[in-house]
């Protein structure tokens, strides 16, 4: 019987894939790996980037527990302390919006924006030096990882599952131990004293994208 077993069916990760596999779920399918479409124009590093001494961090998501906030506000505040010269952009809305707010109080460097529209989101993309991706939970192929890609910005993205399979450690970004805070901590003050190597890793960053345009995931599908 194919009941419950389609034809074929799609994830935008390995990682779901295997899982499908592992747990014997649709056993007379055909599995396809086919990447969310990439919804911005991937134009490469800016042309008006503006080199500055402090390192310019960005987060694009949910300000929520499971997308690792606290654990990125603390080791940003670690960073901080120990004279790290940078400012980390929150980009989003969630429940611990009011708490990263009242952080702000004891380190002015981190900027909370809220929800943004897409041409201002885009704009803080090319401005960025680097984009951290702190998750706690499984990933299932972020998009907000391919959208840094597209705008030539490195990843530091914590190593669960559906984000490993996108970051080649020192390429085109870093992993470190999810919820670790001194990791973290660790690879944002590593990023921040060599920009220059981040900008290489954000040219090849940009050279790994593999979420298809909009038109070509839609003919995939036919």
């Amino acid at each position: 019987s194919r009941m419950g077993s389609p034809d074929v069916v799609i994830s935008p990760s390995q990682f779901l894939l295997d899982f499908y596999r592992a747990k014997g779920f649709f056993p007379e399918s055909s599995l396809l790996l086919l990447r969310n479409p990439l919804t911005v124009h991937p134009e490469g590093q800016s042309p008006n980037y503006m080199v500055s001494n402090a390192c310019r961090f960005l987060y694009v998501g949910q300000i929520e527990p499971h997308k690792g906030i606290e654990t990125l506000v603390a080791a940003f505040a670690s960073f901080i302390k120990n004279g790290g010269q940078a400012t980390l952009s929150l980009v989003g809305d969630g429940s611990l919006l009011t708490f990263v707010e009242s952080v702000r109080s004891t380190i002015p460097n981190i900027l909370v924006h809220g929800r943004q529209k897409r041409e201002v989101v885009e704009r803080m993309y090319r401005e960025a030096d680097v984009v951290v991706v702190p998750s706690l939970c499984y990933e299932n192929s972020p998009t907000v990882i391919m959208e840094s890609f597209a705008f030539g910005v490195p990843v530091i993205a914590s190593n669960v599952n559906g984000i490993i399979e996108l970051i080649a450690e020192g390429e085109n970004g870093f992993l470190f131990e999810a919820g670790n805070a001194e990791a973290l901590a660790r690879v944002l003050e590593m990023s921040a004293g060599n920009k220059p190597f981040l900008r290489r890793m954000g040219e090849h960053a940009f050279r790994t994208i593999s979420s298809p345009a909009p038109e070509a995931f839609v003919s995939s599908l036919l």
